[in-house]
């Protein structure tokens, strides 16, 4: 407990006590768990480089960790059953469960590790408890054991599984357990196992709690920001405190109130130059966050223009000129400037209404730039290498092309979409920003992609590291530049519904481009999809269709 609460060097004076005090009797089970459980204290908390791995191996070897062992393997082989007969629709056979085996065990070794002080053992199993629990239960309705099953696995720590169930919760619901796991953190919360925990839960279900809840927790973290000091005492963090409580403040903004939005943009505003990678991109997400409203009047968007200039770090200045990009001319000069000098993040904060202001010369430099790399990765594919960038050339290339197509390089990007080692997944965002943009190109780019469409599945396996699936995005571009015939509409567009999630998605997008009546008995299927995505994509289509001025010779 003194460990948890940043008090070590008293909690190793117990752990040396006890073992001190344990010595006796090697049959005594008790003591032997606690004996483990004090050795696993000392390694844990010994300086770098002093620890004693096969004293601690020694130390943890008993009766009682014998027995958890064994006891969690039959919960998870009991939890493996369950799930494959559900996988295999077993309703044939009959069976009578006396106790849930999953939840029992589990159960009965995190009471063994709590009681006995085994810290790590407890975290582990109390994870695998309420992840268990939160399936169980989110299946079956049971929005209170939702809750508790999510703070459960907060409070073991592991954040990585919090990050992962509420991500999930927030996308498909129910949204009330998300916000009452939230709410639970408390002043008292904040110890060494779920520190981390508390600001991953605040980073991604922040935006679901209440205004009152949201704008106090976004304080907390403008406090820590400011001086850490207390929270580093208490908490003995093993994360880079200021990067991830700058996440968890970016995903309260949405819900805190306007006076949380004004501090933080004085506190911005007052920021030395920020030249650490990982805060500078922690403080650009939460300038991204901000409401307009708080740089309301000519002044503010002038101190806040020279706030960008004052900060090296391209992605923060670009986030904070974003904040202007539609108000403010003088703030997107300055995008236009740092854009001409190849500052991506500055192209992304002006935005797609506002890229036709670039100077012609500009993106002709840029599109230049991105059709060289094309041809870069074409001859690297033609020795076999498969290079993975950290951006999309083909993607600028395509939407600055839109926009400036007499000066675009078009021969690069259709040579590099129509390359028979291209994977296709490295194909769909330019195809669908293509789509996106079909009215702006010229006939004879147009023409040519109807001839490259063919071409664009005919190539090389997937390989999944380098993005998402292909899906129907050549089925949209192909629907965009008029190349999309009945005869392959009425044999795609099955194969698209009837696919993955990605291609369910593709095709309730394709129907909303084609606007054909015949095809909204499919939209209103698609809004029944297990995936939120698709669904979403579903409903958007239907909203634009029954918004349409055509939309009474639409039944359905």
């Amino acid at each position: 407990a003194r460990a948890e609460i940043g008090d070590v060097a008293t909690a190793r004076q117990d752990a040396a006590a006890a073992l001190r005090a344990l010595v006796g009797d090697p049959d005594d089970v008790t003591a032997s768990a606690i004996g483990a459980a004090a050795a696993e204290l000392l390694f844990q908390t010994a300086p770098w480089g002093e620890e004693s791995l096969d004293q601690l191996i020694t130390a943890i070897d008993t009766a009682v960790s014998w027995w958890r062992t064994q006891t969690v393997s039959t919960a998870l082989r009991a939890a493996a059953d369950r799930t494959f007969q559900g996988w295999a629709d077993d309703r044939a056979s009959t069976r009578i469960d006396i106790e849930d085996t999953p939840n029992d065990r589990l159960f009965a070794a995190v009471v063994s590790a709590d009681l006995t002080g085994e810290q790590g053992t407890w975290r582990a199993t109390g994870s695998l408890l309420a992840r268990n629990t939160l399936m169980v239960s989110h299946a079956g309705g049971d929005t209170s054991r939702q809750a508790g099953a999510l703070d459960e696995l907060r409070r073991s720590g592991d954040e990585n599984s919090l990050a992962l169930a509420a991500g999930r919760l927030w996308a498909i619901g129910p949204l009330g357990p998300l916000a009452e796991a939230a709410r639970r953190i408390q002043p008292g919360s904040w110890t060494h196992t779920t520190a981390r925990a508390n600001l991953a839960l605040w980073q991604h279900a922040g935006d679901v709690l209440d205004e009152a809840t949201a704008s106090d927790a976004a304080r907390y973290c403008l406090d820590v920001v400011t001086d850490s000091s207390a929270f580093v005492s208490r908490t003995t963090p093993s994360f880079l405190v200021v990067p991830y409580t700058l996440g968890a403040l970016s995903g309260l903004l949405g819900a805190a109130d306007d006076t949380v939005h004004r501090d933080l943009a004085r506190f911005i505003a007052g920021l030395p130059p920020v030249t650490d990678q990982l805060e500078a991109r922690g403080w650009a997400r939460g300038a991204a966050a901000l409401r307009a409203t708080v740089v309301a009047t000519a002044e503010d968007h002038a101190a806040w223009r020279q706030v960008a200039v004052s900060q090296p770090h391209p992605r923060l200045a670009a986030a904070i000129l974003g904040l202007l990009t539609d108000h403010d001319e003088a703030a997107r000069e300055l995008l236009r400037t740092r854009i001409a000098g190849g500052d991506n993040h500055a192209l992304a904060a002006l935005g797609p209404d506002h890229v036709h202001e670039l100077d012609p010369q500009v993106a002709e430099r840029l599109m230049a730039q991105d059709a060289e790399l094309l041809n870069v990765t074409i001859a690297q594919l033609q020795q076999g290498v498969h290079p993975i960038r950290t951006r999309d050339p083909a993607e600028r290339l395509a939407v600055l092309g839109a926009h400036f197509a007499d000066v675009a390089p078009w021969d690069a990007l259709l040579r590099y979409l129509g390359h028979p080692r291209l994977p296709t997944e490295r194909k769909r965002i330019a195809c669908l920003a293509l789509a996106q943009h079909a009215d702006r190109l010229p006939e004879p780019v147009r023409s040519a992609l109807r001839e490259l469409i063919p071409q664009l599945t005919a190539t090389a396996r997937t390989l999944k590291p380098l993005g998402e699936p292909f899906g129907g995005a050549g089925m949209i571009l192909a629907a965009a530049v008029g190349a999309l015939d009945d005869q392959t509409l009425t044999g795609g567009l099955p194969e698209l519904l009837t696919g993955s999630r990605s291609e369910r998605r593709d095709a309730a997008a394709l129907i909303g481009r084609l606007g054909r009546p015949e095809l909204t008995a499919a939209l209103v299927a698609l809004l029944g999809d297990p995936y939120p995505e698709v669904r979403a994509e579903a409903a958007c289509a239907l909203a634009i269709r029954v918004a349409s001025a055509d939309h009474a010779t639409d039944p359905l």
